[in-house]
């Protein structure tokens, strides 16, 4: 689950859970930029059509959270656009990776939606919503209150994984720095406070080095 094409461009020219949501929803997140640019910060979500200006040598790492495309930009100005982005006078290096962009997209938006109201009318939810490629996931959230684990699959206990770690304007859970790996094909719930996600790990997910993109599970 972990093959990839790569794609180089150099001087680059120029399913909604609901119908408001869909006209808003998040297409891309911000893996870093450096130097800072005011307005930016580590896993930002950002909507189509929102534009940065990059200082020279300046350098973004996005991923399409639809496309799973991965895109490290040096300098220019970049339009944020549905499956990738738009690169005038600067340069960009893309790599596209399977994941699942639908459920990641979806996910995505519910959280930067305030979805606490939206989870709680679910209940204790036990299909999956995502599946990740990789058994050591980082959790993105909006806040900073303790997150529990359980997988739901079997008879297993609910875990606590503690408070996630403030990254940029959200919060960040690692399980790769905790030590924490997940079972293959597993099927796991997550919940925080009022929010709760239920995922799924794919059969064929191993450990080792696996883009951010196949590893994110925003909650």
């Amino acid at each position: 689950m972990n093959r990839m094409s790569v794609v180089v461009a150099l001087l680059a020219t120029p399913m909604a859970w609901s119908g408001a949501l869909a006209a808003d929803k998040p297409t891309a997140m911000i893996e870093s930029v450096t130097p800072a640019v005011g307005g930016l910060n580590p896993t930002d979500y950002l909507q189509p059509g929102r534009t940065i200006i990059l200082p020279e040598g300046g350098t973004l790492v996005l991923d399409y959270l639809g496309s799973c495309i991965h895109e490290t930009i040096t300098g220019g100005t970049v339009r944020i656009g549905t499956e990738q982005s738009q690169i005038e006078h600067g340069k960009v290096i893309r790599s596209q990776y399977d994941c699942d962009g639908s459920g990641l997209q979806l996910q995505a938006s519910m959280s930067d939606a305030g979805g606490v109201a939206v989870y709680r009318t679910l209940g204790q939810p036990t299909k999956p919503t995502l599946t990740i490629d990789a058994i050591m996931p980082v959790i993105v959230t909006s806040a900073m209150t303790p997150i529990t684990l359980q997988r739901i699959d079997g008879n297993d206990e609910p875990v606590d994984l503690g408070a996630p770690t403030p990254y940029g304007t959200r919060a960040v859970l690692d399980l790769a720095r905790t030590g924490r790996s997940l079972a293959p094909g597993g099927t796991y719930r997550l919940t925080q406070g009022g929010r709760m996600l239920v995922f799924k790990v794919d059969p064929q997910a191993q450990a080792g080095a696996v883009p951010l993109v196949q590893r994110l599970l925003p909650l």
